[in-house]
Formats: C-alpha cells, structure tokens, sequence
C-alpha cells in the first residue's frame, strides 16, 4: 500500500453548465486563475495539477475551479476531481444506467475506477449537473426521477460504495418541463442525498447556460453542500478491473493489523450488480477488507483469479495479517486462493471441494454452472495454503458434508458443524446472532469455536433457516413436527412462499 496520505475524490458530472458552456479563460476573474494548490484533476488517464494553464483549459471550465478553492476552505485537504461533462446529453441515453449502460455512464465508472487504481483516495461524493436536455420531452421529464435513482444506485453499486454523497443543481432553464425535472430531482428517493438552487445565479440570455461568475457561485454552492456529510469517508483504492473479475480495498487506515479479502457466493445473474460479501457487516465492524467480485460463477477455473490474487496480496503489507472469506463458491474461493496469498486465516463457510461433475458425479447442485465451466482446472490441492489455520463451517445432516468429505484436511483445518442450517450456514449464524464471533480475534488467535457452537444452538430458535431445515427433513416421516416448526419458521420471518407449498405437500399427502 502506498503511504503517502489519501486525497479527497469528488466525481463530477451532467452536461453543458458542469462542462462550462462557453466559458475560457478570459472569462475567469483574477481569483480563479491561479493554480490551486493540493488539487489535481484527471484528464486523459493522467492526473494533472487542478490550473489553468495546465491542459485543461481546452475542454471549458465548469464549476469545478471555485469548487476546488471552496473544498479546501472547507476541510483543508488535498483533492483530486473525475470530471466527464458534455453539453446536451441526456439522462434517458447517454447517462443512462439501464442495461449495460450509455456511453458517457460506462465511461464515467471506468475512467473513475482507472483513477482509483492510481493509489489510495477517500470517494467523497458525486456533483451531479443535468437534466435540461430531458426537460424538452415531457417523457423523459416525467421519468426524470425514476431514472435519476437508478443512476445513483447503479453508480453507487459498480464503484462498491452503497452510502455515496450525492449533491445535484436543479436546473434553471424555461421550459414547459423544467419545473417536473426540478421536482423530480428535489424529491427524488436517495439517501445521502441533497440539491443546490441555481435560478439566483448568473446566466447567458436565454437562461440556460451560468456565465462565469455563476458557474463560480455553483461550485461553492457544492462545495458548501458535499462537505456538510459526515466525514467518515474510507479509504478505496481499486485493485483490478476486466471482463470477469472486480477488486477494491476498503478501510479506516492503510496500515491495518488485519484485512479480509472477501470472496463472492455463486450468483444466477450478473455478480458485479452485487456488493461486496459482508461489506456491509464489515464497514459496521470497522474491518478492513479487499472486496472481490466474479460477473458469473465460474468458480475462479481460469488464471486470471491468480493473477489478481497477486495484485491484492502486492498490495497488502506483508506485516498486515490477511485472512479469506467466502460462503459456498466464495468459501472454495478462500481456500483455493489462500496459497497465493499467503493467507494466516481461512474461513469457509458452507464450501464445496468441486461441482465439476467429473469429481462430484452424485451432485444435483450447480447443475447449469457446472455445464458452462466444464471441467474444473484447478486441483484444489495444488493452492490450499499448508501452513494458514482453516476453519470450515458447514451442516453434517446437509449434501455439503460429502463435499468436506474430499478435503485432504490435517491439524490445520478445523471442522465446525452446525447442524440443521443446510447450505445456509452463514445465514443461520446471522440469524441466531453468532456470525459476529466467526470475527473475533480474527487476526490474533482466531474466533471462539466453541462459542460459536453454542451461541448457534443456543439460539437457533431464532433462526428461520433452523425451522425450514427442520421442517424440510421431518417433513416425510414426521409431518406433525414439520408443520410445527413451518409456524415457527413464519414466526420468525421465514420464506412465505415456501413454507406455503411445503403445507400444501403435506396436507396432499394426507389426503392420499
């Protein structure tokens, strides 16, 4: 990791008054020509210090320069901004997060994920100036905010930050639809979320586009709004990008006692639309982690997975403990990879030595992964590191216990059951509030195991994952126990709708 300290990174986007519509430097006033010390920008994969005469001045100046100025008045810290701006784009197109994205939104996460992979910043929020293009159609006005919030959580999810600041200008020009963007953007359903006016400000006839003193007014004006949130922004840096895999740390320091490199549970749809394993509970706990992310469940057979495992464990310092994570496909991905990060600590909840039918004949799971990947490449035997303590949690009454049957396990693997979760572990752990002790003294000398196991049957009355095993298994031969514990499960929040078609089965089979 590198030390030098992290700078604040503020995304700005939208269209003609953030790019700066016809605005040069002969428009600027005296106080917004000089260079502004600790503030660079991002132009053609490069950073580039935040000045005037420094190449940005080809491309217009928007609101960025006296936001840069303000920002620094405000919190005394270094800055770096990601700007993509371009006059007359829309919403409903260019910017739109639908599908696989318009060009200027793919465009927008992919040049502000290359800048996060230049070294450690703080993500402090997204400047947001648009919406008079889509003001002229009264369709895309009406939609206005419904897309906007699909932009934010797009945008949020593919950069792994759930709680991004947003601060957006309602736009100013007339219009016989302005007035439903407005209210759309000021009413819009997003957290973290706040609006600048701009009606007040100066503009070009028309009253369209802000003259120079009022792009300047903009910026303080979204200076002074971003830096009212909570300053409790993390430490990012991203740590690999393709087709096929996503990587990021997340911290409170570059120097932690102890990281987490957390891997993905097989998905059926796209896996980057999911956040990072556990981020949540992680960010709660204060614990540094590497998120990693698979676009499909391949189950890590193919090179690339050790590739970026070098890059992550580059990245980490060698005297910072490491441990792996993963449930299911994450939890054989933890153990695969542990080798090659030089992992202290594994813990597999749930995983499977194989799906690949060739190894695995009698397993009914995973069928359609299974067929696509087609023979696994890697031998599992090849990369579990010998030396890191492995701590296996799974069900012995469940499928999963002739998976950990395979493992060539010794005196460094630990297996933990926990009975009647399926292949649900960490579930019931969450459920009956043990999960969090699977985290103690995770980089000293491990989690409590015994613990685990008696909070996990203390409380397993508490779990709906406890009660629908239950009733799944006694269901044939003790229906009056599994239609018990199908009211307990729904006591507990369980399934509705399974739990519906499993009293269905057994009332049919009295019937029969």
């Amino acid at each position: 990791m590198a030390q030098h300290a992290p700078s604040d990174l503020i995304l700005m986007a939208g269209q003609s008054n953030m790019a700066g519509h016809k605005v040069g430097v002969d428009d600027l006033a005296d106080t917004e020509r000089g260079q502004i010390e600790g503030a660079r920008i991002w132009v053609d994969g490069a950073w580039v210090p935040l000045a005037i005469d420094a190449g940005y001045q080809k491309r217009g100046f928007g609101p960025e320069l006296s936001f840069a100025r303000q920002w620094q008045v405000q919190t005394g810290r270094p800055l770096s901004i990601v700007k993509l701006a371009k006059g007359g784009s829309y919403l409903s197109r260019g910017w739109s997060a639908e599908g696989r994205g318009g060009p200027l939104y793919q465009r927008l996460v992919a040049e502000v994920r290359a800048a996060m992979a230049t070294g450690p910043v703080r993500l402090r929020g997204l400047i947001w100036m648009q919406g008079e293009s889509d003001a002229l159609d009264h369709e895309d006005a009406q939609a206005y905010g419904t897309r906007f919030e699909g932009f934010v959580a797009r945008l949020r999810q593919d950069l792994g930050v759930p709680d991004l600041p947003i601060v957006a200008g309602l736009i100013s020009a007339k219009g016989d639809h302005v007035d439903l963007v407005r209210d759309a953007m000021a009413s819009a359903d997003v957290t973290a979320f706040k609006t600048v006016e701009t009606r007040d400000l100066a503009h070009r006839s028309g009253a369209v586009h802000l003259t120079a003193s009022g792009l300047a007014a903009l910026g303080q004006r979204f200076a002074d709004a971003l830096s009212s949130f909570e300053d409790s922004a993390l430490i990012r840096q991203w740590l690999w990008t393709s087709d096929q895999y996503h990587a990021w740390y997340e911290g409170e320091t570059l120097t932690p006692t102890g990281v987490v490199v957390s891997l993905p549970h097989a998905v059926a749809d796209d896996g980057f639309a999911e956040p990072g394993f556990g981020q949540r509970f992680f960010r709660k706990r204060g614990t540094a982690a590497v998120y990693v992310r698979a676009r499909m469940s391949n189950w890590f057979q193919d090179e690339e997975v050790f590739e970026m495992a070098k890059a992550i464990r580059g990245f980490i310092p060698k005297e910072t403990k490491l441990v792996t994570y993963g449930a299911s496909m994450g939890a054989y991905g933890g153990l695969l990879l542990s080798g090659a990060l030089a992992a202290n600590r594994v813990l597999a909840v749930a995983p499977q030595y194989s799906i690949d039918r060739a190894t695995v004949p009698w397993e009914k799971r995973w069928s359609k992964a299974a067929k696509r990947i087609d023979g696994f490449v890697h031998r599992m035997e090849d990369h579990v590191s010998p030396t890191a303590q492995k701590l296996v949690f799974y069900d012995p009454l469940n499928a999963d216990r002739n998976q950990i049957a395979l493992f060539d396990t010794d005196d460094t693997w630990s297996l933990i059951k926990i009975p009647l979760a399926s292949h649900q572990v960490a579930q019931r752990l969450l459920d009956s509030k043990s999960l969090p002790l699977l985290f103690e003294g995770l980089f000293d000398d491990g989690p409590p195991v015994n613990d685990i196991r008696k909070a996990a049957r203390a409380r397993r009355r508490d779990s709906k994952i406890y009660w629908l095993t239950l009733a799944n298994k006694s269901a044939e031969r003790r229906p009056g126990l599994a239609l018990y514990a199908i009211d307990r499960c729904l006591a507990v929040g369980g399934p509705k709708w399974k739990l519906k078609k499993l009293r269905e089965t057994l009332s049919a089979r009295e019937t029969t």
